[in-house]
């Protein structure tokens, strides 16, 4: 990787790759200050854009080509995306085109998948495709497994994906799931609650005491995104398990056949007048 052209240091940024082997692209995240550093080197866009963005027009004004892509989640600070790009024959489009999140696993995991001709990591894959036809490889021990799948807004396509064992391959260990645990385990989560918990006073006045249950996403570096109430008890408790949800760290992700993968988790807080347990 590059440095960037200009100083980043005190930026929140993630870095786009972009391959291409085609030149006179422009890229628009929304704002001209989002776009922190570019540099075009040996057939590769390195973007440095703030962290929080969630979609990009890509434009070449030689051509008239236009398209919106989203990328279904938001860009995290430190992390490296890759986008492979080849418009040679892209029909220009001027607005966003469908997407469906998916889940492609195969038995045993960890087989090496490629959509569309390209790679695309191993099983288990979590990503959006856009809606249609796609074609889909998975490569385990040699063995090879093709098939097309169609992609449907209320619609998950299936995919047959079992490999023969051969040997003295340990299936246990490309199967092994752990969950998604706050770092360091139960009693730094503990201790984090408590030094950061405060009890409302409205529900300290009226006193308020029960169980909350925020419901939130940990993405597959970890950080936690979309944290709800699912129950509340009022008083201003549901706002406080909110705002020390959003104050937690990285937790360390969940785990399938040793990949990290996005999980979603419902986490109970309890509050009571002698004091907030979880």
């Amino acid at each position: 990787m590059p440095k960037p052209d200009k100083d980043l240091s005190k930026k929140k940024y993630a870095v786009i790759k972009v391959e291409t082997p085609q030149n006179g692209f422009k890229f628009d995240f929304g704002s001209p200050s989002n776009l922190l550093s570019t540099v075009r080197k040996d057939g590769v866009y390195w973007l440095w854009v703030s962290e929080g963005i969630q979609k990009v027009t890509i434009s070449n004004p030689e051509s008239g080509l236009v398209c919106k892509y989203p990328f279904g989640k938001e860009l995290e600070n430190e992390q490296v995306y890759v986008m492979v790009l080849n418009t040679a024959n892209a029909t220009p489009v001027t607005e966003n085109p469908a997407v469906k999140w998916l889940t492609l696993e195969s038995t045993p995991l960890g087989a090496n998948i490629s959509i569309d001709g390209y790679p695309a990591g191993q099983t288990p894959f979590y990503g959006s495709l856009t809606l249609g036809s796609h074609k889909v490889g998975m490569v385990f021990n040699g063995r090879v497994k093709e098939d097309d799948i169609i992609v449907q807004k209320d619609k998950t396509p299936g995919l047959d994906a079992t490999f023969p064992i051969e040997g003295n391959l340990n299936i246990d260990s490309l199967n092994l799931e752990t969950e998604a645990e706050f770092p360091g385990g139960l009693k730094p989560m503990q201790l984090f609650l408590k030094s950061n918990l405060q009890y409302p006073v409205p529900a300290l006045v009226a006193n308020i005491m029960g169980t909350i249950y925020v419901q939130f996403n940990i993405s597959e570096t970890g950080k936690i995104t979309e944290p709800k109430v699912l129950r509340g008890i009022g008083g201003g408790c549901n706002e406080e398990a909110i705002r020390v949800v959003n104050k937690m760290p990285n937790w360390v992700p969940k785990r399938i056949g040793g990949r990290a993968v996005p999980s979603q988790l419902t986490f109970p807080i309890r509050f009571f007048s002698l004091g907030i347990i979880k």
